[in-house]
């Protein structure tokens, strides 16, 4: 008997063979844990490793699940997660198959992920290695002094902003940031009040809107200060699991780029 992160208790009496991922970096994280050849459902935005989508069956977006596919793979396990796929979806599929739900918030979480989905899927060494890759990443990442100020922007029309209690918000302050939406989990922003408020950093993230130069460009004449705008890659940000070790050269850069 295994509880998920919303309390709900599923019964797994044999290692699953037939899973279902709703999340790209729980996508990935099973790929890395050895489970890729039981893999059998995944959403069109798990996009990593890239040689998935050629042999796995694709069931929806992370909003909009494809039930008739998911019941023709007729899965022993769906993993899904509370942030990125609908309650609705969640419910209807609960009550049809084992579905287990994650809920990560923090940096904290990230280990204690992996191990679940290990225990869950019956890789629990794999995951112990990963995990110990993860956080020897981790206690080697450096940090950028003095807090500066950012403001992470997802999206685009309206602009909206990663706020507090979100893991992109953890990730930002274990680098060393001070996120200047620090209220509500994401915002709605208004241009002309970022103007009233200077701020060292602006980062554009490459999803889920995908930020180019242009808009870059856009802003920087709009700021017209000090603040500093930057193109980032939002799967280091947003991506938890075992992505979160293959991005942290990435944070090591940016982190050196931005205190040059």
């Amino acid at each position: 008997m295994s509880t998920d992160d919303l309390g709900y208790s599923i019964e797994i009496k044999e290692k699953p063979q037939r899973i279902i991922s709703l999340v790209p970096s729980i996508t990935e994280t099973l790929v890395d844990l050895g489970v890729g050849k039981r893999l059998l459902g995944i959403t069109k935005f798990c996009t990593r490793p890239s040689h998935l989508k050629e042999r796995i069956q694709q069931v929806g977006g992370t909003k909009n699940v494809n039930f008739e596919s998911i019941e023709n793979i007729q899965p022993d396990l769906i993993i899904a997660n509370k942030s990125e796929n609908t309650k609705s979806d969640v419910e209807t599929l609960r009550a049809q198959y084992n579905t287990y739900v994650v809920d990560i918030e923090n940096i904290a979480d990230n280990s204690r992920v992996i191990k679940r989905l290990g225990k869950l899927t019956g890789t629990e060494a794999a995951a112990t290695n990963e995990v110990a890759k993860w956080e020897l990443e981790l206690s080697e990442l450096d940090r950028i002094k003095d807090k500066p100020s950012v403001l992470y922007l997802i999206w685009k029309k309206p602009y909206m902003a990663a706020g507090a209690n979100t893991f992109i918000d953890s990730v930002l302050t274990l680098v060393g940031f001070e996120n200047s939406m620090s209220q509500l989990r994401y915002p709605s922003i208004d241009l002309e009040a970022i103007q009233k408020k200077p701020m060292a950093f602006v980062f554009l993230s490459s999803e889920p809107y995908p930020f180019k130069q242009k808009d870059l460009n856009e802003l920087e004449k709009m700021l017209k200060g000090p603040t500093k705008v930057v193109l980032v890659d939002g799967e280091a940000f947003s991506w938890f699991g075992t992505t979160m070790t293959k991005k942290a050269s990435y944070l090591q850069s940016l982190l050196r780029s931005l205190t040059v």
